[in-house]
Formats: structure tokens, C-alpha cells, sequence
């Protein structure tokens, strides 16, 4: 990470692995999406969250933008122009649609991981498009994404996260 940036890491408690993803959009929705300012990008994992997000963003009338692995190049360049423009407050954007295209985001000034990505070096790449001097950062876990966050940020420091009693941690990358 080239820039210093306040990484918020907030565990969502989860007991049994079934019922995760149904907890995780929960949380996002009452806790998350209400915190989201304009120039928020979201970074989902899963095509099925990414559809489940967007269509609660569509029923719920939000602003946003999608760039997801099944959009046509058109789309992809007209929500760029529109994020960028501050003309849509939140993009989603699907792993896998970075993992094909590789596009620089402009305009970031709020990231928000719905999952540890399951390419560690996509967490670094993403914050290192953040365009901001102070940006919020911030990524949802529950105890089952153990080897996704070991991958991000070593094991010894993900011990002592998954751990800790608390539900929230600030890490400074260096």
C-alpha cells in the first residue's frame, strides 16, 4: 500500500457458515449503506451478493453505478464517467470483473470490502486507487474468512484479530 491509509476492519459475528451471507447483507444494510458517501465504492467478492446488493440499492432507489464481469463495454465506460463525475454516489464492483479488466477507478473516496477478496493483492491495488488524502477504508469479516485475511496480512496478525473480543480494529499500513 503506497499511502498510508486508516484501514477499518470490522468483524460481523457469525456462528454457523450457512447462515453467513444472509448476516453479512444484513449488517451491510443496517450498519454500512447508511455510512456510505458519495464516492463510495464497493468491492464484492461474490456475483451472488453482488446481485443481491444491487437489488436492494434498486428497489431502495440509491445512486449508484455497476461494473460487474457480464457488462458490456459501453456500460462499463458510462459508469466510470458517471462515478467519476460524482454524478452516482456508490459503484460495485465484482472480483471478478477486476480480475478480467484491471480497470484504475477514479474517484474514490470511500472503499468498502464486502468480503476479504479472495486475491490478496486486489486489497492493495484497490487502496491504492483511493484519490483522497483521507479516505475511509474498510473491509467485513466474520471468523470464516480466516485464510482470506491470513493471505492479506499474515498470519500472526490475523490470529490476533479473529481472537481479540472486539468487533472493530484500525489498522495503518506502513
Amino acid at each position: 500500500i503506497e499511502i498510508p491509509y486508516c484501514q477499518e476492519l470490522q468483524r460481523i459475528d457469525v456462528n454457523v457458515a450457512e447462515n453467513q451471507s444472509d448476516i453479512r447483507f444484513n449488517f451491510f444494510k443496517e450498519k454500512i449503506l447508511p455510512k456510505c458517501e458519495l464516492g463510495t465504492v464497493i468491492f464484492i467478492p461474490s456475483y451472488f451478493d453482488f446481485v443481491r446488493i444491487r437489488n436492494y440499492l434498486k428497489n431502495e432507489n440509491e445512486s449508484f453505478v455497476q461494473l460487474h464481469e457480464y457488462a458490456k463495454e459501453g456500460k462499463v465506460a458510462k459508469a466510470r464517467a458517471l462515478f467519476y463525475k460524482k454524478e452516482k454516489k456508490i459503484m460495485l464492483i465484482t472480483e471478478r470483473f477486476y480480475f478480467y479488466r484491471r480497470y484504475n477507478i477514479k474517484g474514490i473516496g470511500s472503499l468498502t470490502f464486502y468480503q476479504p477478496p479472495a486475491q490478496p493483492k486486489f486489497y492493495h491495488e484497490m487502496i491504492n486507487q483511493v484519490d483522497c488524502n483521507y479516505a475511509h477504508v474498510r473491509m467485513l469479516y466474520t471468523k470464516f474468512d480466516f485464510l482470506r485475511m491470513a493471505h492479506i496480512f499474515g498470519d500472526e496478525c490475523t490470529r490476533q484479530i479473529m481472537s481479540s473480543t472486539k468487533t472493530s480494529h484500525a489498522l495503518v499500513s506502513r
